[in-house]
């Protein structure tokens, strides 16, 4: 036994081993507890404060189904509660930011995790078939996910996914009751094999904010029929759909070449309409935005500034057709110079014709004094 290394019993009866770690202790059972249900993790031992959960220190803890992690607790160790198949709910410590690599792995029946909210990095295999819940939030910043850190949890249904900023293979792959996904607009990228074999899923719409999906990403998900990646990509991985059964799939113009690996797919290049904005501050400010053919049109982006008046013109108009909705929306906006120069293109949107180059958009905005 090492030096640094002692036992001691807390206020309820239970034995632990004991080091020093930090200005604090870290510990783990002295013995094996049988027939320990619920576990409340002391905060503090020998007058110094429990910082850390050993490696293994509940490793197999079949009879446990509760479990309380005070907010002294600052880590865990790998496979501190691995292989606790009846664990039904954990309390975590709000001063924990790291789930490490198995860390609850295989506990089937976890079904209630109580501060998850507070963690950015998940370790690889952490809850690998242990999460039990049919809904999982996970909307904070996350620094990392690790590989398979929530695959094959069976009982999930409903994902909704904040920013990620790191993250490695399968991370939710192989749930197979997997229906809905939410993705927040901060999303950048889709990760290698992330919803490989998630075989419920029916329908995700991905944020105009992801650059990047890598390959087999939505791999041999059968029951995925349509599909529209969004306008903002600019890197596609191989077989993204590989082996699924498509009705149709909607992708930009640059990647209409690309091998997505599904099969009987309808492809469907979508038109991008590209929208150049004039505002007059103190001074001239030019930006270009864009808006894409695919989503409903409530207002363009050119919207959100504070201008008292506005005029507007476009130009190039014989160079395309324009799907109807936004037409109306422009002669509304507008007024009578766009319905004549509509008038003038004539014709309506073919949504069976892709289009392959761009349309300009000119809009001038005038700002009038407040005096």
């Amino acid at each position: 036994m090492p030096s640094t290394e002692k036992k001691t019993a807390d206020q309820n009866g239970l034995v632990w081993k004991v080091q020093e770690y930090g200005r604090g202790l870290s510990i783990c059972p002295a013995e094996p507890v049988s027939l320990l249900e619920n576990l409340e993790i002391p905060e503090k031992l020998d007058g110094k404060p429990v910082l850390k959960i050993q490696d293994k220190a509940f490793f197999h803890y079949t009879s446990l189904r509760r479990v309380c992690i005070p907010d002294s607790v600052t880590e865990l160790g790998d496979k501190a509660f691995a292989s606790c198949t009846n664990l039904e709910k954990v309390i975590l410590s709000e001063s924990l930011t790291k789930i490490p690599e198995w860390c609850f792995a295989y506990c089937e029946n976890l079904k209630h995790i109580v501060g998850l909210e507070h963690i950015t990095h998940f370790g690889d295999y952490c809850f690998y078939r242990g999460y039990a819940g049919n809904k999982l939030r996970l909307l904070q910043e996350i620094g990392l996910l690790g590989s398979y850190a929530f695959s094959e949890c069976m009982q999930l249904e409903e994902l909704s996914l904040g920013r990620v900023i790191a993250g490695g293979i399968m991370v939710f792959s192989r749930n197979f009751g997997l229906k809905e996904i939410y993705i927040a607009k901060e999303n950048t990228v889709v990760l290698e094999y992330m919803f490989y074999k998630c075989s419920s899923l029916e329908k995700i719409d991905l944020p105009n904010s992801v650059t990047e999906i890598k390959r087999y990403a939505f791999a041999l998900c059968p029951s995925l029929k349509s599909f529209k990646l969004p306008a903002s990509l600019t890197a596609l991985g191989e077989n993204i759909l590989y082996k699924n059964d498509m009705d149709q799939v909607v992708l930009p113009e640059k990647f209409e070449t690309s091998d997505l690996g599904c099969i009987n797919a309808r492809i469907r290049v979508r038109p991008t309409v590209s929208v150049y904005v004039k505002y007059q501050d103190v001074h001239w400010k030019d930006t270009t935005l864009k808006i894409y053919y695919g989503e409903k049109i409530e207002k363009l982006p050119m919207h959100t500034t504070n201008c008292r008046c506005m005029v507007g013109w476009y130009q190039n108009m014989a160079l395309g057709k324009y799907p109807q909705e936004f037409l109306s929306f422009l002669e509304k906006e507008f007024g009578e110079g766009v319905k004549n120069a509509i008038r003038d293109a004539g014709g309506l949107f073919d949504f069976n014709i892709p289009i392959f180059h761009d349309t300009t958009l000119h809009a001038r905005w005038e700002v009038v004094d407040e005096t």
